[in-house]
């Protein structure tokens, strides 16, 4: 068994992007790596892919600010020379932010998830009180930033992963007007 190398990719998802679904954008990442003539490992058995992993990918529709990209390399690579190759191949469809080496697999990330932080723009003020009321077992944490701006921090484990637009639809005469996930929480 070849030698593997872990690298972890931050990169935002925006605009025109986050109409694209987890599917579509796994088949993204693995075209740009291709492109790119990265030495990305493989998985074995007669259906082989590559292996990439999005860290707990985003509900289509959602705007992210800090999403991640599990990479396995088969060689040792710098996170700018990886950064440089795949820049030069996506064409601005996505911003990358850093790539980073790391001793972790992919599998750790997702155990040992913990929250996801979102900024969430309601059209009313009144709106919080009852959300941290019905949720209070979903919502860790809570911010006002601004007027009618909320930072939330909402459980995100492997057992129990929340789509915070599941959870503001069930609550009548709420209006969203801008969601993003801007980071995820690991223990």
């Amino acid at each position: 068994m070849e030698k593997e190398y872990y690298y972890i990719l931050a990169y935002q998802k925006k605009g025109e992007m986050k109409y694209i679904g987890h599917l579509d954008l796994m088949n993204f990442w693995q075209k740009v790596a291709r492109m790119a003539n990265l030495p990305v490992a493989y998985t074995q058995g007669f259906n082989k892919k590559m292996r990439l992993n999005l860290i707990q990918p985003l509900p289509l529709g959602m705007e992210g600010h800090n999403e991640y990209l599990h990479i396995t390399l088969t060689e040792e690579m710098s996170g700018d020379d990886i950064l440089r190759l795949l820049s030069e191949k996506q064409q601005n469809k996505l911003t990358i932010k850093k790539v980073v080496k790391t001793k972790y697999s992919s599998k750790w990330f997702s155990k040992h998830l913990v929250a996801a932080v979102y900024k969430i723009v309601f059209s009313q003020d009144s709106i919080v009180q009852e959300i941290q009321n019905q949720f209070s077992d979903k919502i860790l944490g809570m911010e006002e930033v601004s007027n009618n701006k909320y930072i939330f921090k909402i459980v995100n484990t492997p057992q129990l992963q929340i789509n915070p637009l599941k959870i503001f639809s069930q609550i009548p005469n709420i209006d969203i007007i801008e969601i993003i996930r801007t980071r995820l929480v690991y223990q």
